[in-house]
């Protein structure tokens, strides 16, 4: 389970969020942080003290989501995902100065160490695995698998509402995590809430997929918690 868009500008969204889960699944629900929400960094307004502590204390683990969560250049992607593929065009450099800037500012902000990324809109573009590894991540979240530099992935089952600026889509992302846990019943489930779900009606949704995990004695874990499991095999 894990928050993404994690950024002091949604704060009530994300407190919202939090109590709802809580309850369920207790600390062990995941962070996916942007550390420059918009340009942004985290550390600058008035509602950041909030927000640190309530991913201090609320959350079991930080991902690094992206740097700033916004896309520079045009294209399909950008357009409809309103800017939100940041990674998307960048080269291998420009790529590694925007993780490292905002890696040093969860460093300064956050008690939580970062071991794991995830790309906003999935797109990670150059940040590969091995450039990740590089950077000190242990691991990639994307849509399909937690990914490794020197091991093979661990598959997971996404269910996701937030789909860019096309709200109704958030049912085909619900219908689309539905298809492949059938498809894929040995995958883990991996449940994304968006501050847009709050917005958008699509929370309750959520919360009923979590439930029903639960129901079939699914247990809550973190990346962390599956990364750390050893696998066998070349890596992939």
């Amino acid at each position: 389970m894990v928050v993404h868009d994690v950024a002091p500008a949604f704060l009530g969204r994300l407190v919202a969020i939090h109590r709802a889960l809580a309850p369920r699944l207790g600390d062990r629900i995941s962070a996916a942080v942007v550390p420059c929400w918009r340009g942004t960094p985290l550390g600058v307004g008035g509602s950041d003290a909030e927000f640190v502590r309530l991913i201090d204390e609320g959350f079991g683990e930080v991902l690094q989501h992206g740097c700033t969560h916004l896309q520079d250049r045009p294209g399909v992607i950008s357009l409809f995902s309103g800017r939100s593929n940041e990674l998307s065009g960048l080269s291998t450099a420009e790529t590694r100065a925007r993780l490292e800037r905002g890696r040093e500012i969860l460093r300064r902000r956050l008690r939580s160490p970062v071991a794991g990324f995830t790309a906003p809109a999935w797109q990670a573009g150059r940040a590969t695995t091995d450039e990740l590894s590089r950077l000190g991540f242990e691991y990639l979240v994307a849509f399909g698998a937690i990914r490794f530099a020197r091991k093979p992935p661990i598959p997971l089952t996404t269910w996701s509402w937030d789909w860019g600026v096309v709200g109704p889509l958030g049912r085909v992302g619900e219908w689309l995590g539905d298809g492949l846990a059938a498809l894929r019943p040995d995958a883990s489930p991996c449940v994304v809430i968006h501050p847009a779900d709050v917005d958008r009606g699509y929370l309750p949704r959520s919360l009923g997929v979590i439930d029903g995990l639960l129901r079939a004695g699914r247990v809550p874990v973190l990346f962390g918690d599956l990364a750390a499991v050893p696998t066998e095999g070349p890596a992939r």
